[in-house]
């Protein structure tokens, strides 16, 4: 069975971890997993310097992420943004790992994989588009 995990800018936080360990187990299974991972947004000299005068934390670059050691296929676009059709290859299944994965896996054509979505913890927050999230989530 053909895979992909759609997820954020790889990072060294838990929930990538779990996605990575998933992903190397599924192809040890003998599936075809690829993740498809976000860009990391770039920061401007300038944003990096108002950031700093205002003592906010910039982004940080990670210099080694959960991704870097799986065995499974990573695919970062050479765009940033989210994900489009282009990055993506044909699957049997899609994964949503994250909130806004979520929006880019339901405006994926079929071909993309059956659509599912990975919730690791109640992604319920003030900032988040909780309506049109619980729309997206039972397109999924």
């Amino acid at each position: 069975m053909k895979i992909t995990f759609l997820s954020p800018p790889p990072n060294i936080s838990g929930g990538q971890r779990v996605i990575a360990i998933y992903a190397d187990q599924l192809a040890a299974l003998g599936h075809d997993v690829a993740v498809v991972a976000r860009r990391p947004p770039l920061q401007s000299t300038r944003r990096k310097v108002l950031n700093f005068v205002r003592g906010e934390k910039s982004l940080v670059s990670f210099r080694e992420t959960h991704f870097d050691r799986m065995k499974t296929k990573l695919i970062i676009p050479s765009h940033s943004g989210p994900i489009t059709i282009e990055d993506v290859p044909d699957a049997d299944a899609i994964i949503a790992t994250w909130w806004e994965t979520a929006f880019e896996v339901v405006r994926l054509p079929e071909s993309k994989g059956r659509k599912f979505y990975f919730v690791q913890h109640h992604e319920i927050h003030n900032h988040l588009p909780s309506t049109s999230l619980g729309v997206v989530i039972s397109c999924l």
